[in-house]
């Protein structure tokens, strides 16, 4: 998507394409925690993946975040998906794009939705 540069909180798709194993190595939902930062290259952001696999074992640095805060596409219909705070990564925007849900009076709708409110309110629950 071009001129895209996600926002803090929100959460697209990675595509981890050229990483190598133990690392991520595909396409998966993400969670942005910086955008651009003043010193910086604009293009790059960090990110925390998102799984919908149960880490086993779960730790203190997994967090369950429950269906209903995913977007309600393909993949994460119904399905609790896990925060893996421990793999965190910086990458280029330029392998991140936007949540498709599917068209609505014939225009494409993304998935806009941002965690903030839920990590304040306590929402998201460690392991």
């Amino acid at each position: 998507m071009k001129n895209f540069h996600p926002k803090k909180r929100q959460i697209v798709f990675c595509d981890f394409r050229g990483f190598e194993v133990p690392e991520m190595i595909k396409k998966r939902p993400v969670l942005i925690i910086t955008g651009a930062i003043k010193g910086r290259d604009s293009r790059l952001v960090t990110i925390l993946p998102i799984s919908t696999t149960t880490p086993n074992p779960i730790c203190k640095w997994h967090y369950k975040l429950d269906a209903q805060y995913m977007p309600q596409a393909k993949f994460f219909r119904s399905t609790n998906c896990w925060i893996k705070a421990n793999m965190i990564y910086t990458v280029s925007i330029s392998r991140l794009w936007l949540i498709k849900l599917g068209l609505r009076d014939k225009k494409m709708q993304y998935f806009s939705k941002k965690i903030s409110m839920l990590l304040a309110l306590g929402e998201l629950k460690q392991g």
